[in-house]
């Protein structure tokens, strides 16, 4: 979307590429997570003696995104029976990245968390390049949209507007939309930080008091 703004004649492609995502698209998500309530979360951490490893803010962003993704709709899934029927197989795929193995490999892991997942889809994800699946290319247009639109800092979020925003577009298209609060980060990070701890240590969220012994 980058590229195709900097050209008018690329711009004008968007109509087109509009009537497309409606003809196809039955189902919208979005997820947003402001990065300095991430940064706050992982400020509240805490494991005692030992010096916590160095941070990387968007490295944790793809992590907290990825999961959180997958298990919003598990969870909203019984809501969008009428788009996307009960028996219908569900397949996850994202854009190629470069933690895409590693976070294939964890993907059974996830059922403990979030047991409902295991069900939930059919198959692991899997990352794809958007030159050659171009539905990613229908998503990256979606969620520039998005971040043109939406609140730039967590102190004043509002609900986005519906797709008519963005386009004038006949067709309804569900739309899930989420927020990962500061202490939503805070319970996801703990998870994560007790997940690589041994377990003679445990990692204390020092806003709420919160504790989790490490699981290695």
């Amino acid at each position: 979307m980058v590229e195709m703004n900097e050209s008018k004649e690329r711009r004008s492609r968007i109509p087109v590429f509009a009537r497309v995502i409606e003809r196809h698209v039955e189902l919208m998500m979005s997820l947003r997570i402001y990065i300095p309530d991430l940064m706050k979360a992982h400020d509240r951490l805490a494991v005692p003696h030992r010096q916590m490893a160095q941070f990387q803010p968007m490295k944790e962003l793809f992590k907290l995104g990825w999961t959180q993704m997958l298990a919003n709709f598990a969870n909203a899934r019984h809501g969008f029976f009428d788009v996307i029927p009960k028996e219908r197989d569900v397949s996850f795929i994202f854009d190629q990245h470069s933690a895409a193995k590693k976070f294939l490999n964890a993907w059974g892991e996830k059922e403990r968390d979030y047991p409902q997942l295991s069900s939930m889809y059919d198959k692991k994800p899997s990352f794809e390049n958007d030159r050659v699946f171009l539905p990613l290319q229908a998503a990256d247009m979606l969620a520039w949209m998005i971040r043109d639109i939406c609140s730039q800092n967590s102190a004043t979020i509002k609900p986005l507007p519906s797709l008519q925003k963005f386009w004038d577009n006949p067709k309804p298209i569900g739309f899930l939309d989420a927020i990962i609060s500061e202490d939503n980060i805070a319970d996801l990070l703990l998870e994560g930080i007790a997940d690589d701890l041994p377990r003679d240590l445990e990692v204390i969220d020092t806003k709420t008091g919160n504790k989790l012994q490490g699981r290695l």
